[in-house]
């Protein structure tokens, strides 16, 4: 759909601007309407309060990818504790395991 349309479908949304249709488009894209049936809404409802709406969705959505990075750091974190526990176990081995030789065979490595 693009301004034109919107004008000339709509009744109350004669005086949208190009950034109002880029805030309604995601939820025309979701709710998958005839365009002339997502007019109706929009004159029902109210232009502002689908805009309203869209921005909530969008500051909701921003929020969400900031939890999953904030996650994905703090398992990144963990892993990296985790695995600098593994390599701590590996060296001990190693130091055990040279300590053996030298005993048995007086090797100094």
């Amino acid at each position: 759909m693009n301004i034109d349309e919107l004008h000339d479908l709509t009744k109350t949304a004669k005086n949208a601007t190009e950034d109002d249709l880029n805030a309604i488009a995601p939820i025309y894209c979701l709710l998958n309407f005839d365009k002339k049936d997502f007019c109706k809404l929009i004159d029902a409802i109210g232009l502002d309060k689908w805009v309203d709406k869209a921005n909530r969705w969008l500051y909701l959505e921003k929020a969400e990818n900031e939890h999953i990075e904030k996650m994905n750091y703090i398992n990144n974190v963990n892993k990296r504790a985790q695995l600098l526990d593994e390599l701590n176990d590996i060296e001990d081995r190693i130091n055990q395991h040279n300590k053996l030789i030298d005993k048995r065979y007086g090797v100094i490595i």
